[in-house]
């Protein structure tokens, strides 16, 4: 299954290990494949392993991987399938699960992770699924707990899929419900790889670190256009800013002004209702003495005044 190719994506999810790994990277690019935005790199080698550095060194391989011009976002890792057999250390020959063979295993997991950590490349480490051999579940376990504390201590994060890959009975188990929750095949009949519904299922696990990464990853700075005094034609768009937000644009503004209405004054003059008005000298004017009008000849007319008809309605004479 080919990983799809994605013009201009800003996000880059490296993938590299061995085989397990390489049907990882299609979980992963299948759980991404609706997002423009994110790639899948794929970086495996089926037969690889940390104890033989003689097919394939993964230090130097991960270093080659980080060594180009393109940029990752996050790492993922899953090493191990063909772990578990002797390491050459010099002139010796280390038996897998002696101490020196765990000491040795845990400097080349460590190894691998400085690779990494030089860059500052957040890492999302995959622990081995349960596998049908019948030595498999020590042997996993064994090689799990190296990598979990060597992931820790360099600030990573490890994934364990043991409970994702067993049955009922807590042994290993080629069946099992799927993300839709269907019973389905999850590994190959060999007892080791993923079927492409394991693989999904691998991703999903993953993929809950890597989304926390990246949701993690900090957002690039607006673009911002700064102008230079020295810029030709800057100045004077300095100074037409300055004088729009000063309200008095230059008449040679091509941005008519808006019409204003005046403003009136908050307070008017002060008019005295009871100071005595005074003559031109400054002295105080007499007051002007006006004979009293009777209210009525004010208000009506003298023939107004008619005498009622009897029985009409202003007719306010007692009838006994």
């Amino acid at each position: 299954m080919q990983i799809k190719t994605k013009t201009n994506p800003s996000t880059a999810i490296l993938v590299i290990g061995d085989a397990l790994a390489d049907k990882l990277a299609q979980g992963i690019d299948q759980e991404f494949g609706d997002n423009p935005d994110v790639q899948v790199v794929r970086k495996t080698k089926p037969l690889s392993s940390l104890t033989r550095v003689d097919p394939f060194d993964w230090v130097e391989g991960a270093r080659a991987a980080l060594a180009g011009a393109q940029h990752y976002d996050v790492a993922v890792v899953l090493i191990g399938t063909h772990d578990w057999q002797s390491m050459p250390s010099g002139a010796a020959t280390l038996e897998p699960g002696s101490d020196p063979w765990l000491e040795a295993y845990a400097k080349r997991v460590d190894a691998v992770l400085g690779v990494f950590r030089e860059k500052h490349l957040p890492v999302v480490w995959v622990g081995l699924p349960v596998m049908a051999t019948p030595k498999s579940p020590e042997e996993v376990q064994s090689l799990n707990a190296i990598v979990r504390d060597a992931v820790h201590a360099s600030g990573g994060a490890f994934v364990d899929l043991h409970d994702a890959f067993i049955g009922e009975d807590g042994k290993y188990t080629d069946t099992g419900p799927a993300l839709n929750g269907a019973i389905v095949k999850l590994r190959t009949s060999d007892g080791v790889g993923f079927t492409q519904q394991g693989a999904l299922k691998a991703a999903y696990f993953a993929d809950v670190e890597v989304k926390r990464i990246l949701a993690e990853k900090p957002a690039p700075p607006p673009e911002t256009v700064l102008v230079s005094p020295n810029q030709p034609g800057a100045k004077d768009d300095i100074e037409r800013l300055i004088d729009q937000m000063a309200g008095t644009p230059p008449s040679t503004d091509a941005v008519p002004l808006i019409a204003r209405i005046p403003e009136r004054p908050a307070v008017g003059p002060i008019i005295s209702l009871t100071t005595p008005e005074r003559a031109a000298d400054g002295l105080l004017t007499p007051p002007i003495s006006r004979a009293p009008r009777p209210l009525s000849s004010s208000s009506f007319a003298i023939d107004q005044w008619r005498a009622a008809k009897p029985g009409r309605s202003d007719d306010f004479s007692w009838h006994p």
